[in-house]
């Protein structure tokens, strides 16, 4: 009997490194879902009475959701803020959204080669390459009085 080990084809190989990734993935983003969420924290979903745990489930919100409904449904705010009247202090969860965004780019670069003498020369050359970035801009915004949103923002598309 041997003990030698055979190699995993490479489509096995990049199937677990993928599922490995994933779950990484998830842990370090959180709850990422409201279904995540709900499982989390069943002890504050069982709390919601049954029209709000169905849209929630959904990831709808509305103004009069408390706080927890606004977290189950969307996660943790991107960024949170407080804006002051004369009047009150509101708290304002904001809400990110994000366009992937790639072009191509032309770069330069000095390259070295041997000329059909075999003395080394010097030129440049020019090749396109893929340059990719997110643009990140607040999609929502939940103001919140004394724990219950008072004021919900969308960003129009």
């Amino acid at each position: 009997m041997s003990t030698e080990r055979k190699a995993r084809p490479w489509h096995i190989r990049t199937g677990i490194v993928s599922a490995l990734a994933m779950a990484l993935l998830t842990i370090m983003t959180g709850c990422a879902t409201p279904e995540s969420r709900i499982k989390k924290h069943p002890e504050m979903f069982s709390v919601f009475p049954p029209e709000v745990q169905e849209r929630v489930r959904l990831g709808e919100i509305r103004v009069g959701d408390t706080s927890d409904m606004v977290y189950i449904a969307l996660g943790h705010p991107d960024r949170v803020y407080t804006r002051r009247t004369s009047n009150a202090s509101v708290e304002v969860w904001a809400f990110s959204g994000h366009n992937y965004r790639h072009d191509y780019r032309p770069v330069r670069a000095r390259v070295a080669y041997h000329d059909s003498d075999g003395r080394l020369r010097h030129g440049y050359q020019t090749d396109w390459v893929r340059v990719e970035w997110t643009e990140e801009y607040e999609a929502l915004r939940v103001e919140f009085l004394d724990g219950s949103a008072t004021a919900i923002e969308a960003l129009k598309h």
